[in-house]
């Protein structure tokens, strides 16, 4: 998965996942230009970190701060891809692949897919 953010790392922008971006890069790129277009990313600090010795480093994102994609099953049949981030009053956020947030009915969600959700 590429993540895109603000420069800053606060906001997210878009998400790719690898094996769309693997096989369709050039619809992939035009994809994320024009996402970037009406997209402020001006404004953060510099997204490289200085070392003790004085040197730049990647910063890198924690491990708890990647989201995990998933794919899950409604009630329904129908499938989609996205990360659950939170749970709350019997319902989860889910992140997409896009960089959109939705909440859904965990109620809705197919028993499997329930099962893979994190505890709260």
């Amino acid at each position: 998965m590429v993540l895109v953010t603000t420069s800053d790392g606060q906001r997210g922008i878009d998400a790719i996942p690898y094996a769309r971006l693997k096989s369709e890069m050039s619809k992939s790129v035009r994809a994320l230009r024009s996402t970037l277009a009406g997209t402020d990313v001006v404004g953060g600090g510099s997204s490289l970190a200085k070392t003790p010795s004085g040197g730049d480093s990647e910063a890198k994102p924690k491990l708890s701060e990647i989201p995990d994609f998933k794919h899950w099953t409604t009630t329904a049949g129908k499938t989609f891809e996205a990360a659950a981030t939170k749970i709350e009053n019997g319902r989860v956020l889910f992140l997409l692949p896009n960089g959109k947030s939705l909440w859904g009915e965990i109620s809705k969600l197919s028993k499997k897919s329930q099962e893979h959700l994190p505890a709260d």
